[in-house]
């Protein structure tokens, strides 16, 4: 986001950040090292500008109006981000008491928590004040500042929160993952060992959620529809030998993620039609069966890209800063 949201919804410089995704995702940088920068890019020894530019990710979040709470609800945001990112897992849940249906405690909740917790970000009314450095786009010439994650030399005490109250300190909470999912080869105590948890490949997650949300935007909808919740309370995937391999022959692939894209596309499963008789529609309306040919609509975003393309407007310049377009007074 270019703007900090809430109501002062102040302007912000990501357009640095959006072009490193930019061009990691053209360069088919492996997944395990796109979550490695964007989670700790800065702590990764002689760290490159680009992978500093990375980290903005976890800076990426919205500018709470109350002062006094916003770097607690900051740090939420980046926990429940991590969640529903890499592990398909709605953590929120937990940061008032422990998961009603999944195997994640509040205890857990706040050691990850505790991870985020000993990073620089302050701030001075609603304006963010955490690290910025001077960068070049990976796609152009153009410089400008990028808000970057850093570590501070000592860090917080983190405390669990009573009732997820930011003004109600709990117990105090060492950094920690969540053991039930995946226990971790070495204490997890920073951002970068949070990374290799992620990717580890005793991890049964992150592989299945990235590989799953694949096939949701090349078919519409994800072997698991509920592409954001791998819990209890999500629906359980069509096709769970089919999602237990896909994700094996990601991390075989090198974690490349175009490879997976070219490998279902090519696939016969991808290459059939979506006219077929009516019988099949009422045999299986929903085609969780993936008996023939995709059919959804696209997105908004796309919608738009078609309609310029088609009439001869679309520009192909990549990266720089966004355009905000002229408005009206008041």
């Amino acid at each position: 986001a270019d703007t900090n949201g809430f109501e002062a919804d102040l302007v912000r410089t990501m357009w640095l950040y959006r072009d490193w995704v930019i061009d990691a995702l053209n360069k088919d940088m492996p997944f395990d090292q796109f979550t490695l920068e964007q989670l700790a890019g800065d702590l990764i020894p002689h760290a490159t500008p680009e992978q500093m530019i990375a980290t903005g990710f976890m800076r990426n979040s919205a500018i709470a109006p109350d002062i006094s709470q916003h770097r607690f609800e900051m740090l939420v945001d980046r926990v429940n981000t991590l969640g529903t990112t890499w592990l398909g897992l709605t953590l929120s849940c937990s940061q008032c008491h422990d998961h009603k249906f999944d195997p994640v405690s509040q205890r857990e909740f706040y050691q990850l928590y505790a991870i985020f917790n000993s990073t620089v970000d302050e701030c001075e009314g609603v304006i963010y004040k955490g690290k910025q450095i001077s960068a070049r786009s990976p796609l152009n010439d153009l410089s400008g500042e990028a808000m970057v994650m850093a570590d501070r030399r000592e860090p917080l005490v983190t405390h669990m929160k009573i009732r997820g109250a930011f003004d109600a300190d709990g117990e105090v909470v060492e950094a920690g993952v969540l053991n039930s999912i995946c226990p971790p080869r070495e204490p997890v105590k920073n951002r970068i060992s949070l990374a290799c948890w992620l990717i580890d490949e005793d991890n049964p997650l992150t592989a299945r959620v990235t590989i799953n949300r694949i096939w949701e935007s090349v078919f519409g909808t994800g072997i698991v529809r509920t592409s954001e919740d791998f819990g209890m309370r999500g629906e359980r995937p069509s096709h769970p030998e089919l999602l237990d391999w896909l994700a094996i022959e990601f991390r075989r692939c090198n974690w490349s993620m175009k490879a997976m894209v070219r490998l279902i596309v090519t696939s016969a499963t991808y290459r059939q039609t979506s006219r077929v008789p009516e019988e099949s529609y009422l045999r299986d309306p929903e085609n969780r069966l993936l008996g023939r040919g995709a059919r959804f609509r696209v997105d908004a975003e796309m919608v738009r890209d078609i309609a310029l393309t088609a009439s001869g407007l679309l520009s192909k310049k990549m990266g720089g800063p966004s355009v905000f377009p002229e408005q009206p007074a008041g």
